[in-house]
């Protein structure tokens, strides 16, 4: 079966201060794949999407570090880089446009991988273990790291990081026209709105696909922007094993495991 796994890619500022980034603004991504090259997989095509270049001089370590992506994984594991026209919708904007990209090519992928450069899968061949979750069920379209199911907005993937079938994504596109996301290029809100919640709602109100949550038997780690702290999620409080993690303590975490407290994902 054929996938593509997208990375959503930024050496611009970021509301999430790091001191490894604004050291290095190649820091996330050449650590996410340095993950890629320690965790056994099978992925076959590795896309790193990326927007406009910034007027900001540190940048210029990111430019350079896509510049040379050729051969940084093992084997023969193609890489490829797509720079944006915008920042539209931010990483559900950069996932759109590699999509569209591979339906100009005339390509067809059995399944997508979409993530953010800022986050890794932990265990050794995750893509085996999602495929095979996802595909337990044949109604589901997304397989996403974390799911909230808030009366307001509603069911949505809150870590959009996973795995979508090639089909899902096909039928939301007919349904929609495009992959949701918002065209916005600076307001975090609204994409968080249009993109984050507006993908999940689109794909459940329009198409027959359903949303899950890998929750049911991994552990989550999420990264709160507003103090920093890290976050484990799973649907039990027992200890599963840990499936992705902030790429900034993915070594620890691989190394180690989690061994702090786990929140139940609110569902209603």
């Amino acid at each position: 079966m054929k996938s593509n796994y997208v990375i959503a890619a930024y050496g611009g500022a970021r509301r999430d201060k790091n001191e490894e980034y604004e050291a290095d603004r190649s820091y996330f991504l050449r650590e996410h794949f340095a993950a890629l090259c320690e965790v056994e997989n099978s992925l076959s095509l590795v896309t790193v999407v990326a927007p406009p270049v910034g007027s900001d001089p540190k940048e210029e370590a990111f430019e350079d570090f896509v510049a040379n992506l050729a051969g940084l994984l093992p084997g023969d594991t193609e890489i490829r880089f797509l720079r944006r026209k915008t920042n539209a919708g931010f990483s559900y904007g950069s996932w759109a446009d590699a999509y569209e990209q591979s339906v100009s090519a005339g390509e067809d992928f059995d399944f997508w991988w979409f993530v953010e450069d800022d986050y890794v899968f932990i265990p050794d061949r995750f893509d085996e273990l999602l495929t095979s979750q996802i595909e337990e069920d044949p109604m589901c379209g997304y397989l996403a790291s974390l799911v909230f199911g808030r009366q307001n907005p509603g069911y949505h993937a809150a870590m959009p990081h996973g795995l979508l079938r090639g089909e899902a994504l096909k039928s939301i596109r007919h349904a929609c026209g495009r992959l949701p996301h918002s065209p916005s290029v600076d307001d975090y809100i609204k994409v968080v709105v249009d993109g984050q919640c507006g993908f999940s709602l689109e794909m459940e109100r329009k198409t027959k696909w359903r949303l899950r949550s890998t929750t049911d038997r991994w552990i989550s780690l999420f990264r709160n922007c507003q103090d920093s702290s890290v976050e484990a999620y799973s649907d039990q409080s027992t200890p599963f094993p840990v499936l992705i993690s902030p790429t900034q303590c993915w070594r620890e975490v691989r190394s180690n495991g989690w061994k702090g407290a786990i929140k139940v994902p609110c569902f209603e």
